[in-house]
């Protein structure tokens, strides 16, 4: 420092440069353009903030970067923002496959459908009957069968069931039916029993006693195999006596037969 004033550090004797003359009167920096030192306009503290590190006081404004003794002016309001770039951007990935979503709510019931076809007919169900009678006298030999009439009372025959008049009751499927038979004898006691195809039924035979006291029967019949003839017989020494009631259409003789199981 010299008379208030300061030497350059670019261009100071210690660098091996000469003295270069003063601008105007004499004093202030050096001006490279000019080749001259341009007077001072303000002076500025110690440059003791800087990089450069230079500790005497200088002149303001700078006329260079270094040393930056003058402080830094106002930053200016942000430019206006650039055109937009050309075309677009390229297409990412396709990201991965979200999580399923939750089932939806139940829709409303459809229409009912079509009816189906019918199906085939099965076998008679239990329950299924068949009733056979006898009105008006008549004489049965032993060994030999009771007649049925169906002239005022008919049978009840199921699609299983046939009659063979006067006698023979025809079972056409197999299955375990319950037969009750029923007589009243005139004359003398009499004993019945069930046939099925010509052999005695065991456990079948009815004996009435007290004269005119009646016969009453009932057995089960395994039909193993069908068609069978079912025959009610007089298994007595006697000749059975069946006469006519008091009254018109007085039955003397019946035989019910009910199917169980198929």
């Amino acid at each position: 420092m010299s008379n208030g004033f300061f030497k350059n550090p670019l261009f100071s004797d210690e660098v091996g440069d000469r003295r270069k003359p003063y601008c105007g009167n004499g004093q202030g920096y050096y001006n490279p353009r000019e080749k001259c030192y341009d007077p001072c306009e303000k002076r500025c503290d110690p440059c003791d903030k800087h990089d450069c590190g230079w500790p005497e006081p200088c002149c303001c404004p700078c006329p260079w970067s270094c040393p930056p003794c003058c402080p830094s002016g106002v930053t200016g309001p942000t430019g206006p923002t650039g055109p937009t770039g050309p075309g677009e951007g390229v297409t990412g990935a396709t990201g991965a496959t979200g999580a399923t979503g939750a089932t939806g709510a139940t829709g409303d019931i459809g229409p009912t459908g079509a009816t189906g076809t019918t199906g085939v007919q099965g076998p008679p169900g239990v329950g299924s009957f068949s009733f056979f009678s006898n009105i008006g006298k008549q004489k049965v030999e032993p060994g030999y069968p009771v007649e049925f009439n169906q002239t005022t009372i008919p049978a009840v025959l199921p699609v299983d069931i046939d009659f063979i008049p006067p006698s023979q009751i025809v079972i056409n499927s197999p299955g375990i039916y319950e037969i009750t038979y029923y007589a009243l004898p005139k004359y003398s006691n009499i004993t019945l029993a069930l046939y099925i195809d010509g052999i005695e039924v065991p456990l079948s035979r009815y004996t009435s006693s007290n004269c005119p006291g009646h016969v009453f029967g009932q057995t089960l019949l395994n039909v193993a195999l069908a068609p069978a003839v079912i025959m009610l017989v007089n298994v007595d020494a006697n000749d059975a006596w069946l006469g006519e009631g008091s009254l018109p259409n007085t039955i003397n003789a019946s035989l019910l037969i009910a199917k169980l199981t198929s």
